[in-house]
């Protein structure tokens, strides 16, 4: 019983480290791209769209995790449903990240 509370726990430090990461100042993100004062505004508005995103696709990477794990439970073996709900956040986190990395490099 312990252990269904490990992903939520999980999930939850995760997205409040994610949150915490939207205060700090832009200049000390770690972006991609090279910085000039052409594209500094684009790129530090795209680098916190891009905090978001993570924020949001861990939520439900962790909410697919522990909606499958209470699947399997139920019964009673690991189908493709447990696979496809944590392949599919991630998929859809993973190809989120990299079109922001692309609108940073044409930034």
């Amino acid at each position: 019983m312990a252990t269904l509370w490990v992903l939520p726990a999980l999930g939850t430090v995760t997205y409040v480290m994610l949150t915490t990461l939207q205060f700090v100042p832009t200049d000390w993100l770690n972006v991609p791209v090279t910085v000039t004062d052409r594209n500094r505004e684009r790129v530090y508005a795209l680098a916190h769209d891009l905090t978001r995103a993570a924020r949001l696709g861990a939520l439900l990477i962790v909410l697919g995790a522990e909606w499958a794990t209470f699947h399997a439970a139920g019964r009673g073996v690991i189908d493709n449903a447990f696979y496809v709900a944590i392949a599919v956040p991630t998929v859809v986190l993973f190809g989120w990240i990299a079109s922001v990395i692309v609108r940073m490099a044409r930034a």
